[in-house]
């Protein structure tokens, strides 16, 4: 098993609280965590209802593990999110610990993969095999693998020269951003910017609410002073300092200028 890096998070869980839940989507390696750290506990379809759940929760102290819904030694594969995480917070509000477990980050595919690069990450994505999928009208990628499935894209070589590179590598360093946060166990303040003016912010990091970051995302190799055309005007305004001005691109040098930092996508997703 690839190690987790949220699994840090879970292990004092055990003991803080008698029930806990594990969401995240489909295939991003749920129940995997779970029986690996807790071998004597069994995954199988939940069938009990809430008020099982309650009571179960009541009588005994010992920590549980809650993989979409589950109780006693159980577990399984939690896929919609939102709702379960909703729905355990209203019913075992301060009895549960909650944890999202993303597809892996790229810090965590690099482990058994060290030569693994990020223009391949970036194709790959963090899902162990792709499968079949419906499309509704709005789509967030967690994950790029899937977006490069449905894009029509067969290999790394492929997506580099694809029009489409420049949204790809965007939805990978935001995505990953996401992975960070949440492998902490902690809700990342993120969000694109549009002012009056169409100057546009690819990604505000506000989670540090008085040190908040703005991150341009560029998938060209070469450094460009015109990256800092939209983070230096909205930088000033907000008045956020020159080193909390990045710009993420695919190339090799880590650097600051006088309107910002070059940081590498290697160096920006830990490696």
């Amino acid at each position: 098993m690839i190690p987790r890096t949220v699994a840090q998070e879970l292990t004092p869980m055990l003991s803080w609280f008698p029930v806990f839940s594990v969401t995240g989507p489909r295939q991003s390696g749920k129940s995997t965590l779970i029986k690996n750290m807790l071998p004597d506990h069994t995954a199988r379809n939940p069938s009990s209802t809430r008020r099982n759940m309650l009571r179960d929760c009541s009588r005994r102290s010992r920590s549980r593990p809650t993989n979409e819904a589950a109780w006693g030694n159980t577990c399984c594969p939690a896929r919609k999110t939102s709702s379960w995480r909703s729905a355990l917070g209203q019913s075992l509000a301060g009895r549960v610990g909650m944890l999202q477990l993303p597809p892996l980050s790229y810090e965590e595919a690099i482990q058994p993969e060290p030569d693994l690069t990020v223009d391949e990450f970036m194709f790959r994505g963090g899902y162990p095999h792709l499968y079949d999928v419906s499309t509704p009208n709005d789509i967030y990628f967690h994950d790029n693998g899937l977006l490069n499935y449905l894009l029509g894209i067969h290999s790394a070589e492929e997506l580099l020269n694809n029009p489409k590179r420049g949204d790809v590598f965007e939805n990978l360093i935001i995505s990953e951003t996401v992975k960070r946060y949440l492998n902490k166990n902690k809700d990342g303040e993120l969000y694109f910017y549009r002012d009056t003016n169409q100057s546009e912010i690819d990604l505000v990091d506000a989670t540090q609410r008085r040190s908040p970051t703005l991150i341009e995302i560029k998938s060209r190799m070469t450094p460009r002073p015109d990256f800092f055309r939209h983070l230096t005007t909205v930088g000033e305004e907000l008045g956020v300092p020159v080193d909390r001005r990045i710009v993420v691109y695919r190339g090799t040098e880590n650097f600051t200028g006088k309107n910002g930092r070059y940081v590498t996508a290697e160096r920006y997703l830990g490696r």
